[in-house]
């Protein structure tokens, strides 16, 4: 189990998973749900990526390289030029 245990608490990262492919998506979800991790987000492109991690806190992102949108690399470039995200 990914998760460390505080006391009663589960501590889980929050990942966001950014795929094209639903099935793609969906495997890699199964596969940290899997693992214990329960706090799972999903996005389509970048675009929708961005505005997720504007909106809620991140741990780890997990992205596809070409989708439509916003490519992987834009996302990645973003994310770093972006003083929010460097921690993630």
């Amino acid at each position: 189990m990914y998760g460390a245990v505080m006391g009663n608490q589960n501590i889980s990262p929050v990942v966001l998973v950014v795929e094209d492919a639903i099935f793609v998506r969906n495997f890699v979800m199964i596969a940290l749900s899997t693992m214990g991790i329960s706090k799972i987000r999903e996005a389509t492109n970048g675009v929708e990526a961005l505005e997720i991690l504007n909106k809620e806190k991140i741990d780890i992102v997990l992205s596809d390289w070409h989708m439509p949108e916003m490519e992987g690399i834009d996302l990645l470039k973003t994310m770093r030029a972006d003083e929010n995200f460097k921690d993630i």
